[in-house]
Order: C-alpha cells, then structure tokens, then sequence
C-alpha cells in the first residue's frame, strides 16, 4: 500500500513539473489495520498519508515526502455532539467496500467489526464522499457512511408531526367552518336588508300608486272646477256691463261672482292640502333614492335669482294668510346704484353680472329643497314675525378652475365658478336648542311636532334637502342661538358665470325680471290634438278628457292596455293617427308598458306620455324602455302636459301665425 501510494505521488510530481500547474500531489493508502504502542489509543484501521516536499526556490523539483499515520478513530472521536447515540460509522473505500464499522455512544465512536455491520432495514441513511481535492486524482477514495439503529430512532421518533398535523387540519377546517358561517350570516343578512328593502319598495310603490290615483282624480276635478269659475266669472263680468236697466241683475252676478271667488280661494287651499299629501309621498321616494344612491339629477343652468323669486312669490299668499312678513333680502349683493337693495326686492336691482349668474343642478330638485326651507319656516314662524331668504357671496378660492358640465342630458357645456352663493333662510319662530340642531337632520325628525309645527310631515324633508345640496356639491347646515330666538338654515351652491355673458347680458337689459326664466314671454298656441286618453279609472278618464276638450282638442278614451291597442291600429289604417296618447300604467287586461310597447311595434310615431302614480325609477325606466316619450306622475296638471307638447314641436307654432283651431297655453 505504501509503495503504490508513494509511486502515485511521484507520478504526479512529475507530471506537475511538465505541465507547470502546481497540482495536489499528496497520496493517501488504503484502509489497513494499524497497531499501536500508546496507551492511550487503540489499534484500529488506518491510513498511511505521503506529502511531497519541494524546495521554496524550486516548487516543481520533488525533494522528498512527509508521511503520516491517519487512525480513523481519532477522526471520529469528535464528529458528533456529546449524546448522539445509536449510529453505525462505517469508513470504507473505492476498492475496499466492506470497509470497518465504528458505533456512536453519547458522541463517541469505538470500532465495532470489520466489514459493514449494521441494521439489516436502517430507517435513515447518509452517505460521504471525503473531498479529494488535495490528493492526488490515483490515490485511494474514501467513503463515509451513517447508519441509524432502532436505538437512535426511539430517541427522535415523536407524535408530534402528526399531532401537528392534525391540529394544521382542525385549524384549517375550524377556520374555515368559521369563514363558511361568517359568510352565511352575512349572506343572511344581506338578503334579509334586500328582502326587507324590496318590501319597503312595495310598500311604497303601493301606496304611491293608491294615494296618488285619487288625489289626481281630486285635482283634476279643482283644476275643471277652476276652469269653470273663471269661465263663469268672465262671462258675469261682460253680461254686467250690457245694459244700465239691469243694473240690479248685475249687482246679484257680482255678489254672486264675490261668492265664485271664495269658492275658488276654497279650492286652492284644498289643492294645496292634496299637494302637501303628494309632497309626503315625493319626500319617501326621494328619501329611498339618496339612501342607495340612485338618485340622479337632469342637469341646467339655472338663474338663480330669478328662481329664489319666483319661489318666494309663490309663498307670499300662504305666509299672508299665517300673519308672516316672508322677504326676499339681497341687500348684500352688488347692485346696479351705490346703494345696496333693500329687502323684499326684485333681482333686476343686482348688477348685470351678477343677475345673469347660473347654478347648475337640477332645477326640479334645487326647488324641492327651497321650497322645504321656506315651508319649514312657514311652519315653526310666529303670528307677526319675519321670515327672511337672505342671500350673500363668498369666495373660498382665488381662481376657480373651468368645469365640464352634461346639460340637458346630451349637452355638453363649460362655465367658469365665479363664487359662492350663500342663502339664509332665518325664521323668528320657535327656534332649537343645540341637542336638536345636532339631530335636525336626522331622518323622521320632528320635534313637538304638535305643539309646534301646524300641519304635520314626513320628516324627511330636511335629510332629503341636505342629500340633494350635497349632490350638487353644496351644503344645507342649521344654527339656532336657542329656544325662542328663531333658526337658520344655510344653503350652499356654487354659482358660475353664463357661458355666453354678452348675450345673456344683452337678453337681461331687454327684459331683466324674465330673460332668464323658463317661463319666457314669448307665447306659444298648441292646435287642437287628437288625444287618446287611457285609464281604467273611469272617473279619472273623464275629468281627463273634460280638461282637455275645454281647452279644445278632440279625445277619445280607453279602458286598458288592449282596447288602446286596438283603437291606434284602427287609427292607423284610417290615416288618421293620435297626436298624443296618455297611458296609465296599471291597468287590467294588458299593463300601460306593455301596451306602449306593442303601439311602437306597430310603427306608431305619436307623443305618449305615460301617467301613473307608479314613480319609483324602475317603474318610470320601464316605461321609457317601452317606447313613452314622458312619463307624468300623478297628480299631474295640465300644465305640465302642455310644456311638454310644446318643447318636442307637437303643434308648438308661434301665436303670430293666426288659424281659428289653436288656443294660447
């Protein structure tokens, strides 16, 4: 072993000097028993070890070997940690495979046997190759291999990975069973606010539909009644001046006209009860919109001076008749002398700039909320007092950035904010402590509502107003010094310069009370229509119809969704179809969508306005997707109907072109 071991190790001395590479030439023999003289060691297996020496000057001239002795016991007395037990070392070569086998006790290794003595079925196994890198590639290869006994596997073997694993399993299906129920309860309870929140929609839906369809049976019946008395009252007027011998005839017509006039004030005052009983049923529908967010708003420029006083107008009779001094203030405003308008004034005193100044939103809503504001004041105002809508303007920028705007719905538009409006709408009624300024907003508030408030509400009305300010980017807030010092609720809403000025300047100089207002000087004639009038209401359908033919147009009236259908198509083949139809929407036979839809099937181009007390949006959606050109919320006046006609050019023609069939609107 040693001569093979030493010739290798020349070998490679050699070929290092002629490859010039400086190569590990070290030799090591293979495993042999080796006896020893020392006490303190023990004969066992060995290795001869032959390290070649060269010069420092010459490091390629082979000069002569170190060699060494190598016990392998002596290697292993310190390759294991002090209480490692069970393990079966056996050191073996590439061409003595049986090699020797030590055994491990408490960390230390003493020869077993030669040969490779071990458990017949080791449960684990680990196997070394000794690096070989610093002999030469000749020399003998070393092995090390490890083997576990039954001893060292009793001392590692636990239960615990598969109690662990258990416990992963139970947390894994506790956790989830613990997800599952979490979301069951949600589920639960998501469908029970769903189901709960459709059956608050019924129910509204219902009484909207029970409640609105009498009291437009109401108003209509006032609205003919009123037609009545005014004709009854023109044709009095010029019967009492025909002659000086009927004087005595005349002066009955005009005690009795005197009695029309009361009889008229009566019926205004019983249209205005039934309105408030419609505004109960609006402040519901509106409450449900803003709370899922389904409230949308039909965007236009509004001038909003001239809307604040028509608004206020409107309630001058009604605060008369409470003892109220109800006053426009805006005297804080710009006005066109030095002099700042006093209260109780037209906006045509503010300047130009200002008066032409817009709000966009949605006009209908924005005149929902001021008209809750001053209703409210009405309400809690004291005999005698003052009910003040004070406007004034504040900047909380600099420079305001241009907004895009989708008027009209399909209209696009620019403006540039000029400020903000600020309208304080101050009563010198009972006033409110601070707990019930915190909660005056909260929904159903009303507080000593008996004792206070004269005639009642929802108690939405404020909540609603707040919801709708905050969707046109405004804010409605309340502050009161304390019970008996009045209260005062501000209205925010950003104001924007017209997007033409000039022209709007121009329009305002011409006529600065009405240019801006909707309702514009120019009149309008409507032709004598051929109306369908459908309803199943009976009642209904004919104070429909009477209004309609004493304004004079032609109507014919259907009982159901199916004899309309039937009474277009017969239109139809006759050329000579309706102008418009106005279609109720529950009906029996066949519904009010159901029966648009069929009549736009049929290539029926007339106007058809839907009229129901069915408001919610997917009611009014519906019909819309049926192929109703509007859709009329009962109560509805005929008023309404006609602006309609008017805008999509149903007859609309200016009152300059003369015909004997058109009547003014």
């Amino acid at each position: 072993f040693r001569a093979r071991a030493q010739d290798t190790s020349i070998v490679c001395s050699e070929q290092r000097m002629e490859a010039q590479d400086y190569r590990e030439c070290g030799t090591i023999t293979d495993l042999l028993w080796s006896p020893t003289a020392a006490k303190d060691v023990e004969d066992g297996p060995a290795g001869i070890m032959m390290v070649p020496t060269y010069p420092s000057l010459d490091n390629l001239t082979l000069t002569g070997f170190i060699v060494g002795k190598q016990l392998w016991s002596d290697l292993l007395e310190h390759a294991f940690e002090t209480g490692v037990t069970g393990l079966d070392v056996v050191i073996r070569t590439d061409t003595n495979t049986e090699g020797f086998t030590y055994s491990v006790t408490d960390g230390l290794a003493a020869f077993k046997s030669n040969g490779t003595v071990v458990d017949s079925d080791p449960e684990f196994l680990a196997s070394r190759h000794i690096n070989p890198k610093y002999f030469a590639d000749n020399t003998a290869q070393y092995f090390m291999d490890i083997y576990s006994t039954d001893e060292f596997m009793d001392q590692y073997r636990t239960n615990n990975p598969r109690a662990a694993c258990i416990g992963a399993v139970a947390i894994v299906f506790g956790t989830s069973l613990l997800f599952f129920l979490y979301d069951y309860f949600v589920r639960k309870e998501f469908h029970d606010k769903k189901n709960l929140l459709d059956a608050k929609r019924q129910f509204v839906r219902f009484i909207s539909h029970e409640v609105r369809t009498p009291l437009n049976t109401v108003c209509m019946g006032l609205a003919l009644l009123k037609q009545e008395f005014n004709h009854f009252l023109e044709h009095g007027s010029s019967s009492s001046t025909a002659t000086e011998g009927e004087q005595t005839a005349s002066n009955k017509t005009t005690e009795f006209g005197s009695k029309v006039r009361e009889w008229m004030d009566l019926s205004d005052q019983v249209g205005q009860n039934a309105s408030a009983s419609v505004a109960v049923l609006s402040d519901l529908l509106h409450y449900d919109k803003i709370q899922t967010g389904t409230l949308t708003l039909e965007l236009s420029t509004i001038p909003i001076f001239h809307a604040m006083e028509k608004i206020v107008n409107e309630f001058k009779i009604a605060a008369r008749e409470a003892g109220i001094n109800l006053y426009l203030d805006l005297s804080a405003l710009p006005s066109k002398s030095n002099e700042g308008p006093k209260k109780d004034t037209s906006p045509s005193s503010l300047s130009e700039g200002l008066r032409a100044a817009i709000v966009v939103g949605d006009s209908v809503r924005l005149v929902q909320v001021f008209r809750n504001l001053l209703s409210n004041g009405l309400k809690f105002s004291k005999d005698g007092g003052d009910l003040i809508i004070r406007a004034r303007e504040t900047h909380t920028s600099k420079s305001y950035k241009e907004k895009e705007f989708m008027i009209n719905k399909d209209e696009p538009i620019s403006l540039c904010q000029r400020s903000v409006l600020v309208i304080d709408v101050v009563d010198q009624g009972v006033g409110m402590t601070r707990e019930q300024v915190k909660t005056v907003f909260v929904d159903g508030t009303q507080f000593n509502a008996n004792q206070f408030q004269a005639g009642g509400g929802s108690g939405l009305g404020l909540s609603i107003a707040r919801g709708i300010a905050k969707e046109h980017n405004g804010t409605l807030t309340c502050h009161s010094e304390g019970m008996g010092k009045g209260s005062t609720f501000t209205l925010t809403l950003p104001l924007y310069n017209p997007a033409n000025a000039t022209s709007m300047s121009d329009q305002t100089d011409r006529n600065p009370d009405d240019s801006c207002l909707k309702e514009q000087d120019l009149e309008f004639a409507i032709p004598k229509l051929h109306i369908l009038v459908v309803d199943d209401a009976i009642t209904n359908r004919k104070l429909c119809m009477r209004l309609l033919q004493t304004n004079g147009h032609i109507c014919v009236g259907a009982c159901d969704g199916k004899e309309a259908v039937d009474l277009v198509k017969e239109s139809m083949e006759k050329e000579e179809p309706y102008d418009c139809i106005l279609m109720d929407y529950e009906m029996p036979v066949m519904n009010g969508p159901e029966a648009t839809k069929k009549i736009r099937e049929m290539g029926c181009n007339s106007y058809i306005a839907g009229v129901t007390g069915n408001v919610m949006s997917e009611d009014v959606d519906l019909f819309r997707s049926c192929g109703a050109d509007w859709v009329l919320a009962k109560p509805f006046r005929l008023e309404e109907l006609e602006e309609q006609l008017i805008e999509h050019g149903i007859g609309g023609q200016d009152l300059s072109e003369d015909g004997d069939d058109v009547r003014e609107s």
